[in-house]
């Protein structure tokens, strides 16, 4: 009877572990980016409240974050009026920012 209790103990782990992994991979969008012409971003950036942060504000929540190849590290977070974008080097020394207004959600690439 201790066998029969042990063998079925260990079919119904080995199931809780065979079912239990899952498979994760990078999903391709398909997005892409190109130049914007010099008068095209002047209408953008006149359309954009866009402002350059030069000291490190206090902290907030992340929403997200990107590395770059450089080991830049882009934190964006937001707050109820704006959306901020902070840059930190590897080391963590805070480099620039900006914040802009959106109405909408946002991410880092």
């Amino acid at each position: 009877m201790e066998v029969k209790r042990i063998l079925l103990t260990g079919f119904i782990l080995f199931i809780f572990l065979w079912n239990g992994t899952s498979t994760v991979f990078a999903m391709n969008t398909g997005f892409s980016t190109e130049a914007m012409e010099s008068g095209d971003q002047q209408v953008f950036l006149s359309n954009v409240k866009l402002s350059l942060i030069t000291e490190e504000p206090e902290k907030q929540v992340i929403t997200c974050f990107d590395v770059n190849d450089d080991g830049l590290v882009a934190v964006g977070s937001k707050d109820l009026t704006k959306k901020i974008v902070l840059v930190y080097d590897s080391a963590g020394t805070f480099q620039y920012g900006y914040t802009f207004d959106c109405s909408g959600s946002f991410g880092l690439e």
